[in-house]
């Protein structure tokens, strides 16, 4: 099917383009325009199926794009769009035929609710079905918001989605719940996410796209398959396991799949509430859980973090035993049935306050110390065992990075400080290296990432700067400030200090001296 969108505004037209997934309903080729002019050519000349038209626009109005497709008795299924919701509008747009009306800014849902039905309108008038993916996806989706949950009732709207196995067939609703998700796949948007996560799913448990698979909130995804499309539970275990793997191994995401195997239809609300619950309270990833009450109970006896072991660990700067203590903490918590988010979330803050306490008497504060992506992840460490423990991981990697800077400032404090209280010496990176010990290559390039120039550089700056003064301010000799700054050769001196400021230096000392008299 053909769908044709105008509007005149850019963004608008952009938004519209992405808003949702198109190819779901139907329409294969999608065309854009900013006014009806435009509109009128594209529409006799493609043979549109889907009109979806701002009413508002310098060029000519949408209602009079309507009145036009109207006295062409063109058939085609027009939604109109706008900022305003008066009555004569709708009322007007109504008797020209239109679908729908729809007030912007447009809600991805409310669109979708309406393509579903005019998509669903051509293809009845057409005498074809909507695609079986789509229809079965609208159907539980409704089911589990209206919590359809009465036999009558169930069977009632699988007629009206045109599902006839609704009463004989039995179910299998897997919860899917994504526990950690790697910041690069993060950037994606979400819609993009959740077709890539469809698409691995609906090839893994059917082999094609008519598998029913449902965002229920952030995170957490519904799948239902019906006893004819698989003959186990056994069966779908296994799809789950697949998934799992996949998704670990490709996308580095963490996940687990929970079912409850099959039943039949007006039931799977309750089951996939029950689902919900389990997935709010396991902490812990990357498994595949069926549930049938009879689970093993094992009860989480909470404590506090090891308040004087771990601010010890911490003061220490020991990063990566300090990690490991806290893993098998938060492990010993996932694996008890009575834990949940609120538990890991007072974990977590009872941590910071270990650790910002043990900053204190410092005068620093933890928070000073953490990178953007560091509160991100803080943010983000109550949902799951995964994103406490990559909260941590990259806290930790940071502090260390900013105890390695801080080292090296306080190398290169020390180096400066030698330097210039050994002005008079012939100071060498080896001699340097060895004070530091440090290797010489490494102290060079340490020295100029801190400072922006090399150690020789430094140090002849220093030198030849001391060496102006004592000329400018002195009645020294040449040869005695040679020796002053550490020169034995006066000859060299005398070549080095012309080299660096252009003139040797009994003529600097004469041209200082001149500028001073005629201050005088």
């Amino acid at each position: 099917m053909k769908l044709l969108i105008v509007d005149d505004e850019q963004i608008a037209l952009e938004g519209l383009k992405h808003i949702i997934n198109w190819e779901a309903y139907g329409i294969d080729k999608l065309f854009m325009t900013y006014n009806i002019i435009h509109a009128k050519e594209i529409i006799i000349q493609e043979n549109i199926d889907v009109l979806l038209c701002d009413i508002e626009m310098p060029l000519g109005s949408g209602i009079e794009l309507l009145e036009w497709i109207r006295a062409k008795a063109i058939k085609i299924m027009p939604i109109l769009l706008t900022c305003h919701s008066e009555f004569k509008y709708a009322q007007r747009a109504l008797q020209l035929g239109c679908i729908d009306y729809l007030l912007k800014p447009v809600k991805e849902e409310e669109l979708g609710r309406v393509m579903m039905h005019t998509v669903r309108k051509i293809k009845e008038e057409q005498g074809a079905a909507i695609k079986p993916g789509l229809r079965k996806e609208n159907f539980w989706k409704e089911v589990w918001e209206e919590y359809v949950e009465e036999e009558e009732n169930f069977v009632r709207k699988a007629q009206c989605f045109y599902i006839p196995e609704g009463r004989k067939a039995k179910y299998a609703a897997v919860l899917v719940g994504i526990k950690y998700i790697p910041e690069e796949i993060e950037k994606w948007r979400r819609e993009l996410f959740h077709f890539t996560l469809k698409n691995i799913a609906s090839e893994i448990f059917l082999g094609n796209d008519e598998l029913p698979f449902i965002m229920l909130e952030n995170g957490t995804y519904l799948i239902v398959i019906s006893d004819r499309e698989k003959t186990g539970t056994d069966d779908i275990m296994e799809c789950c396991q697949c998934f799992l793997e996949y998704c670990i191994r490709t996308y580095g995401c963490s996940l687990v799949c929970y079912s409850k195997g099959f039943d039949k239809g007006w039931r799977l609300p309750h089951t996939i509430e029950e689902l919900m619950k389990y997935n709010k309270r396991n902490l812990i990833s990357n498994k595949v859980l069926f549930i049938d009450g009879k689970e093993k109970e094992k009860e989480f006896i909470q404590r506090e973090p090891k308040e004087k072991l771990w601010k010890t660990l911490f003061l220490e700067k020991e990063y990566d035993c300090l990690y490991r203590e806290i893993e098998r903490e938060l492990f010993r918590m996932a694996e008890a049935s009575n834990t949940d988010n609120v538990l890991l979330a007072q974990f977590t803050r009872k941590t910071w306050e270990l650790f910002n306490d043990a900053c204190q008497p410092a005068g620093a504060r933890l928070g000073d110390l953490m990178t953007p992506e560091d509160e991100i992840r803080y943010q983000k460490q109550a949902i799951s065992v995964d994103y406490a423990l990559d909260f941590y991981r990259n806290l930790f990697i940071n502090l260390q990075k900013a105890e390695e800077l801080n080292q090296l400032k306080n190398v290169v404090d020390r180096l400066k400080d030698y330097i210039s209280k050994n002005i008079d010496q012939d100071i060498t990176r080896e001699q340097l290296a060895e004070l530091m010990n440090l290797n010489p290559d490494y102290l060079t390039r340490l020295f100029k990432k801190e400072t922006g120039q090399s150690l020789k550089d430094y140090i002849l700056k220093k030198k030849m700067g001391m060496a102006r003064e004592l000329l400018s301010m002195t009645d020294m000799s040449v040869s005695e400030i040679s020796m002053r700054v550490g020169f034995c050769n006066f000859s060299h001196f005398t070549t080095t200090f012309k080299k660096y400021t252009g003139i040797p230096p009994l003529i600097y000392r004469n041209e200082k001296q001149k500028e001073q008299g005629d201050g005088v």
